[in-house]
């Protein structure tokens, strides 16, 4: 049989995992361009001009809701390692 190389293992995770990215960013994307974005000519973001809200909000208010709806994971040391056995 032939081997096509780097797919004979792969397993699609890569694939996964990038598509759940895009699908994050453009979420983002969305939100942004909805609430924050004002439009040029009527000054309005596309939430406001709908009567959703009557605030504009900005990119750190788009931070603290992602930031409140997942808070990023702590980094840093995990404590002194223990001897197994």
């Amino acid at each position: 049989s032939r081997s096509s190389g780097y797919h004979d293992d792969f397993d699609g995770t890569r694939v996964r995992y990038g598509f759940e990215n895009h699908v994050h960013h453009l979420a983002l994307y969305f939100v942004w361009f909805n609430w924050c974005r004002r439009h040029k000519t009527t000054r309005l973001t596309p939430a406001q001009a709908s009567g959703l809200t009557d605030t504009w909000h900005d990119y750190d208010w788009l931070e603290s809701v992602v930031t409140a709806a997942c808070p990023p994971k702590k980094t840093g040391p995990k404590g002194p390692r223990t001897p197994k056995g």
